[in-house]
C-alpha cells in the first residue's frame, strides 16, 4: 500500500519583491524602505541568509534574527547611498530553509546638485528693497541715495502690467529702471508680483485670463493676516495659471538673465488662500523646477510663508534639489513672529540660500515692537544673519523709506549694516556652482 505524505508546510512570504528608489544625488543617502519577512507555514523556519551585498545599497535595520516561528514577521531597512552616476542596481538575498529568492533593488544616481544647476551669479550682500508700485521717476530720485554699502536693490515687477496680451510682454518700463540702477554701480534683483493687500479691486494677472474659463478667474480676493478682504491673489493652484507664471518668467529671463549686473528673482509671499494645499504645493514644485531654467545664470528664490503647511518640508526640499533658494519678506525674530518656513532655514543653512526681506510690516506697521522698545534693529540684523537658529541669508533686503516720525526708516538700517561691518552668508551653497564676476 502506498501512503501519501503531505508536503511540509512551511514558507516565508515577503512583502514585496522590489524596491525602487528615487533619483539620489551621489554620495548621498536616500530615505529608507522596509522590506518584511512572514512566516506563513506552520513550522518555525530557519534564516540562514538576509542581506545586500552592495556598495550602492546598505541594510540599516535588520530585526530578523536565525529564525521565524509561525506567524511571526521581522524587517528590514535599506537606504539607497549611489557612489556613481547612472542606474544601479542589486539584491536582497533572502535565504531560509525552504526559501532562496532575492529581491532585487533599482534606483539611479545623479549629479551633485551644483553640477545639475551651472554657475549662478553669487553676490550676496544687503540689499534696498524698492516700494511697491514704484515708477522710473521715483527710481531716479532714489538711486542717488543709496550708499556703497547696499549691494544692490530689488524692484517690484507687476505680471499683469509687463503681460499686455497673452505671450506679449513690455519690458520697457523695468529696462529704464535697470539702466538707472546699473548706472550707480548696483546689482538687480526682480520681485515678481502677482499679488497685494492694499487695494480692494487691484488686478494680479493679465487681462486675457478673467473672463477665460481655463482660468477660472485667474484670481480673487486676498485675505490679510486679519482675515479681512484685501487686494487679490493669483490662482496658482490652477494649472493653466501656473503655465502662464511659467511663461512670464521664461520672457523674464530671456530679457534679462544674461545681463552681468541682473542677479536674480524671488516670487511673491505662498500666503494665498488655495482650496487644495496639495493642488497648491504642486504647481508651486512646478515654478520651482522651472525657475532655473528660465534664469540659466541667476539666482531663483521663492518666498515661503504661510498656506503651504502641510507639505512645507516637502516643498522647500524640492527647491533645494532643483537649485532654487527661499525666504520671506518678514524678518522678525521668533520670540515675536513665526511662519511655516522660519523652522527650515537653519537646517539649510549653507546648503541653500536665501533671498529674504526686512520688512517694516511687523517690526512698526501692523506691529510695533521696535518701537515698544521689544527689539531693535541690531536684534532684526543678528537673525538674519548671524544667528545660527535664524535666518541665515545671503541676501538681505531692506525696505527703502523714509519717515522722520517712525522709529526707524532705511538709513537706520544702513547704520546698522554698517556697525556690524556688512557681514553676510557669502559661503556658495552647496547646490549652486557660484559665479562671483
Amino acid at each position: 500500500m502506498l501512503i501519501a505524505v503531505a508536503p511540509m508546510a512551511s514558507a516565508v512570504s515577503l512583502s514585496v519583491t522590489k524596491l525602487n528608489y528615487l533619483d539620489q544625488q551621489v554620495f548621498t543617502t536616500s530615505a529608507a524602505k522596509r522590506l518584511t519577512l512572514k512566516n506563513v507555514g506552520t513550522k518555525t523556519e530557519s534564516i540562514w541568509t538576509f542581506k545586500v551585498v552592495s556598495e550602492n545599497y546598505r541594510m540599516i535595520t535588520n530585526t530578523c534574527g536565525t529564525s521565524l516561528a509561525v506567524g511571526q514577521s521581522c524587517y528590514a531597512n535599506v537606504v539607497f547611498n549611489p557612489l556613481s552616476v547612472g542606474a544601479l542596481s542589486a539584491d536582497v538575498t533572502v535565504r531560509t530553509s525552504l526559501t532562496n529568492t532575492a529581491v532585487s533593488l533599482a534606483g539611479s544616481g545623479i549629479s551633485p546638485l551644483a553640477e545639475k544647476v551651472g554657475p549662478k551669479k553669487w553676490h550676496p550682500g544687503h540689499y534696498a528693497q524698492l516700494p511697491n508700485k514704484i515708477d522710473l521717476a521715483a527710481v531716479k530720485r532714489i538711486m542717488p541715495n543709496i550708499p556703497p554699502v547696499i549691494e544692490g536693490v530689488m524692484v517690484p515687477v507687476v505680471w499683469s502690467k509687463i503681460e499686455t496680451s497673452k505671450g506679449v510682454y513690455d519690458f520697457s518700463a523695468l529696462k529704464a529702471q535697470f539702466d538707472v540702477v546699473k548706472a550707480k554701480g548696483k546689482r538687480m534683483v526682480v520681485l515678481f508680483q502677482d499679488m497685494w493687500f492694499d487695494d480692494l479691486t487691484p488686478q494680479c494677472v493679465p487681462a486675457y485670463m478673467l473672463d477665460d474659463p481655463i482660468y477660472e478667474g485667474g484670481q480673487q480676493v486676498g485675505l490679510n493676516a486679519e482675515g479681512e478682504p484685501a487686494g487679490c491673489e493669483t490662482k496658482r493652484w490652477v494649472p493653466a495659471v501656473m503655465d502662464r507664471i511659467i511663461a512670464a518668467h521664461q520672457a523674464l529671463g530671456k530679457a534679462f538673465d544674461s545681463d552681468p549686473m541682473f542677479e536674480g528673482v524671488t516670487t511673491e509671499e505662498s500666503a494665498v488662500v488655495a482650496p487644495n494645499a496639495r493642488d497648491y504645493v504642486d504647481q508651486l514644485k512646478r515654478l520651482g523646477s522651472a525657475l532655473p531654467l528660465a534664469y540659466p545664470t541667476s539666482l531663483t528664490n521663492m518666498w515661503i510663508n504661510w498656506r503651504t503647511a502641510p507639505y512645507t518640508a516637502e516643498l522647500i526640499d524640492h527647491l533645494y534639489r532643483s537649485g532654487v533658494g527661499f525666504g520671506g519678506p518678514d524678518t522678525v525674530p521668533t520670540t515675536l513672529y513665526t511662519n511655516e518656513a522660519y523652522p527650515f532655514f537653519p537646517q539649510y543653512a549653507g546648503r541653500t540660500y536665501s533671498l529674504m526681506a526686512a520688512q517694516p510690516t511687523h517690526l512698526i506697521w501692523k506691529e510695533n515692537p521696535i518701537g515698544e522698545g521689544l527689539l531693535t534693529l541690531n536684534d532684526v540684523f543678528h537673525f538674519a544673519v548671524n544667528d545660527p537658529q535664524g535666518i541665515n541669508a545671503t541676501h538681505l533686503f531692506w525696505w527703502y523709506f523714509k519717515n522722520d516720525t517712525s522709529p526707524y526708516d532705511f538709513f537706520d538700517t544702513v547704520d546698522v549694516i554698517n556697525a556690524n561691518g556688512a557681514v553676510i552668508n557669502d559661503t556658495c551653497p552647496e547646490n549652486l556652482i557660484c559665479n562671483t564676476q
